[in-house]
Formats: structure tokens, C-alpha cells, sequence
């Protein structure tokens, strides 16, 4: 249970900025797994445009195991990384369950008015650097009033209106806030028993997520976030105990099986959002509530520090990718090997670090310090 605790770390250095207050139940392991997912997505992103623009391949439609050069086989490898957003999916379910369902008075009103003051500050100086870089700069996008309000609204996460994004990963904020505003209504069933046991709030989320699809819509994508909320519903003493009689490394194994067919395109998509949903959430919950070393490592200070600043990372990683791999990259680079997408890989997230960073502090720390005065 030590992963339970609310330590107080020693802060010091500039770097203690990046440093959050871990009262309130939060899971220091969570925090690195942030990290993690965040660092696969820019992996989807930067060696997908490496591919596109510099060895004029295109990563959707080559496999790993179709590629016949070594060096796109890795490439399309690290490519093929979605898991990064399955995984924050995971997490927002979780967290989001555990915060409604441990709510004496729960408001409606009042869980949005919180959701929107988390996700918008950020969001909004985001997008407007990516409407200078993507429109005005690089002319990517067409600048026009609507397409920043539909953008704003988060619109472009609906791929039927044919909105053009100004940052482009942006849609998966829309399923973020769909579910925000979905999932408090199950609080209405609560007289059917969704609320009793994790396993009736899987079949909720399962049946929430296919009556879509009868309809002649849906997106099998947030059957993601119900796996984290079916874990939410266990107490922490049951999540400890799977975590203690399972072996982490079984665990882990399992996840990289999982990781690994869906790298390689062995299923479809709707068949790897399953494997994940299983794969992912129980990955989750064997680091946030074990002690071995992959607990230990998501643990570590480092790495909880670049999972507070994930958000801003999220949001921004596309920009120093694109300056990177689309301005230096064509006059600069001396070949588009396997040693040079790394090395410009290297460039383009250290760019992402320092411009995630600069945001944290601007729009998202205030937030967490107002959270912490009020909870204090």
C-alpha cells in the first residue's frame, strides 16, 4: 500500500515547479504512466510524418512485418503506437469514476464547471499557437472565424463535419469531454444496481458504448474509458491484493503481447481497442497499486514530473515535430536512416519538453494551486 501514501518530497531547484502535492489518494505510479502515454503518442506522430516527408513512405498503409527495409520496419514499429491516447483513456475512466462515485452530493454543473477550468486554459494558448504555426506559418490549415470556433468546440473529433484541425491529436479531447458528460448519467441508473459492482458497470459501459452502433453510429473508442471506470469500482484493498497475488511481470508480459500484436497489425482496430481495454487496465492497475521495479520506476521523480506536464505535452508535442521533421529536416539532415530519425526524434521531444513546460506553467499550475488551497 506504500503507493497509497501522501509523501511529501524535499523540493528544490527549478524543477520543483513540475512537482505536484501527492495528497488527496493520488497514485505517484499514475503520474509515470501519464509519461509514458504521452511519449507513445508522440512517437505515433513524429515517426509517422519522419516516414511521410523524409523517406516518402506511407505509415498507414505499410505493416512492420510488410516492410521489406529494416529501417522502415522500425520505423512504421514505433510508428504504430495508439495505445499512448488508449492508455490516457484508461486513466481519465478511472479517475473520473473514482471522483464521481466518491461524491457525497455530486453536481452536475459543478463537475463540469472543474472539467472545463482543467482542460481549457491549456487548450485554448494550444491552439492558438498551432492556428499561427499550422494557418498563418506553415498554410496547412485555412484560417477562418468558423473553423476557430468548431475548433474551440472541439468539432474536428467529429470526423463527418470535415472540420480542419489547427492541432490535429486534438480529437481525442472530444471523446474526453463526450464522456464527461455522458458517464455522470449513469448516476441515474444507480437504482439498477450499475453503481454495486465493477462488473455491472462494464456491462453499462458496454451496452452505453453498442446501442450507437444499432443506431447507425459509434465509436468502440470508449469502451476504454468504461475499462478504467469497471476498475474504479473496486476498493483500493481488492486492487492491492490482484496486484500482490499476480506477479508484475506476468502482468507486464501479457502487455506486451497485447502491445505487440497491435504494433505489428496483427487485429483490427476494434479488436485491439478490446485487447487493450483488458491488456491496459490491468497493466495500470499492477504498476499504481504493486511494488515492483516497474512500480518503483513509474514512481520515480523524473518520471512524475514529465507525467504532470502530459497534458501540455499532449497538446504541443506537434509543433516542434513539425519544425523539426518538415522545416530543418529537408535541409539539414544528411540521410533519412534509422540513426537520423532517432537523432532528430531526440531534437523534436526536447523541443516538445521545453515548450510543454513554458505552458504547464502558464495555464496549468495556477489550476492544480487553486485545487490545492481548496482542498487544503
Amino acid at each position: 500500500m506504500t503507493t497509497l501514501v501522501a509523501e511529501r518530497l524535499p523540493r528544490s531547484g527549478i524543477l520543483r515547479a513540475f512537482d505536484l502535492d501527492t495528497g488527496g489518494g493520488r497514485l505517484p505510479a499514475m503520474e509515470g504512466l501519464r509519461a509514458y502515454a504521452v511519449l507513445l503518442t508522440f512517437c505515433v506522430h513524429f515517426f509517422g510524418a519522419f516516414m511521410l516527408e523524409l523517406r516518402k513512405t506511407s505509415p498507414d498503409r505499410l505493416a512492420p512485418l510488410d516492410a521489406s527495409r529494416t529501417t522502415d520496419a522500425i520505423l512504421s514499429w514505433l510508428q504504430m503506437s495508439p495505445y499512448g491516447v488508449y492508455l490516457f483513456f484508461i486513466l481519465s475512466g478511472f479517475l473520473i469514476c473514482r471522483m464521481i462515485g466518491a461524491a457525497r452530493d455530486f453536481s452536475y454543473a459543478r463537475f463540469l464547471a472543474r472539467r472545463i477550468h482543467r482542460i481549457y486554459p491549456a487548450f485554448l494558448l494550444a491552439l492558438a499557437l498551432g492556428v499561427l504555426v499550422f494557418a498563418f506559418y506553415a498554410g496547412w490549415a485555412p484560417f477562418t472565424w468558423t473553423g476557430v470556433a468548431a475548433n474551440v468546440l472541439l468539432l474536428n473529433g467529429i470526423r463527418e463535419l470535415g472540420v480542419v484541425p489547427y492541432l490535429h491529436q486534438t480529437w481525442s479531447l472530444f471523446n474526453e469531454m463526450v464522456f464527461y458528460l455522458v458517464f455522470p448519467v449513469l448516476l441515474l441508473a444507480r437504482p439498477l444496481g450499475v453503481w454495486r459492482s465493477p462488473w455491472a458497470m462494464a456491462v453499462a459501459g458496454i451496452v452505453v458504448v453498442y446501442v450507437p452502433f444499432v443506431l447507425g453510429w459509434g465509436q468502440a473508442m470508449y469502451l476504454l474509458f468504461f475499462a478504467g471506470a469497471t476498475a474504479a469500482r473496486f476498493d483500493d484493498e481488492s486492487l492491492s491484493a490482484f496486484a500482490r497475488r499476480v506477479p508484475q511481470a506476468a502482468v507486464a508480459a501479457a502487455y506486451l503481447a497485447v502491445t505487440t500484436v497491435i504494433g505489428l497489425k496483427l487485429v483490427g482496430d476494434h479488436a485491439a481497442i478490446w485487447l487493450y481495454a483488458i491488456g491496459g487496465t490491468l497493466f495500470a492497475v499492477s504498476v499504481c497499486y504493486g511494488s515492483g521495479a516497474l512500480t518503483r520506476f513509474f514512481a520515480w521523480r523524473p518520471m512524475r514530473r514529465l507525467g504532470n506536464v502530459s497534458y501540455s505535452l499532449f497538446l504541443t508535442h506537434t509543433i516542434p515535430i513539425f519544425f523539426v521533421v518538415y522545416v530543418l529536416g529537408p535541409r539539414f539532415l544528411t540521410g533519412n536512416g534509422l540513426g537520423p530519425a532517432l537523432a532528430a526524434a531526440l531534437l523534436a521531444w526536447l523541443g516538445a519538453m521545453i515548450l510543454a513546460g513554458i505552458l504547464f506553467l502558464i495555464a496549468e499550475r495556477p489550476y492544480f494551486a487553486v485545487r490545492t488551497k481548496v482542498q487544503g
